[in-house]
């Protein structure tokens, strides 16, 4: 296959660093088995290479909080590091813990779990395909959906 037939774009000639069919996954997973929910979040670290010996794509850290398992997940984010304290006053009520009032009437719950996207880094060969990727830190992205606007005359 040809780098033509999976480039990314043609503007600054950006391509993989191979074929991205080729790219394996590998995932860590970073959890004392005798932590509880309120000890530390679930933290998983996920590397990304070419199949082969190819080229490092990049890695990504992520970490798991159970909003239900957890009795306080501000504070057992806050207690972190200062980017995890930044999304556990951003996501979580300070005072109480759970899920931020405002935050929590705009979704529908698919679970307990919130997932933060803690890091992003690309390898030497990765950056620019694709873009924006590599601007990516600290998202939190909850297990709820929007849920749906209510329909003009509609109650709740």
């Amino acid at each position: 296959m040809s780098d033509k037939e999976y480039r990314m774009s043609d503007q600054d000639d950006r391509t993989p660093p191979g074929d991205p069919s080729s790219i394996t996954l590998t995932y860590q997973h970073r959890h004392y088995w005798w932590f509880s929910a309120d000890d530390a979040p679930e933290t998983w670290h996920v590397s990304a290479d070419i199949d082969d010996g190819g080229p490092h794509v990049g890695d990504m850290d992520i970490t798991l909080v159970d909003t239900y398992e957890t009795h306080d997940p501000f504070a057992l984010l806050d207690g972190q590091d200062a980017e995890l304290g930044h999304v556990a006053e951003t996501v979580f009520d300070a005072g109480d813990g759970r899920l931020d009032p405002d935050l929590d009437e705009q979704l529908e719950p698919i679970g307990s779990r919130i997932l933060i996207l803690h890091s992003v880094s690309l390898g030497q060969g990765s950056r620019g395909a694709p873009a924006g990727l590599g601007k990516a830190r600290i998202r939190a992205f909850p297990r709820w959906r929007p849920r749906p606007r209510p329909q003009p005359g509609h109650s709740r």
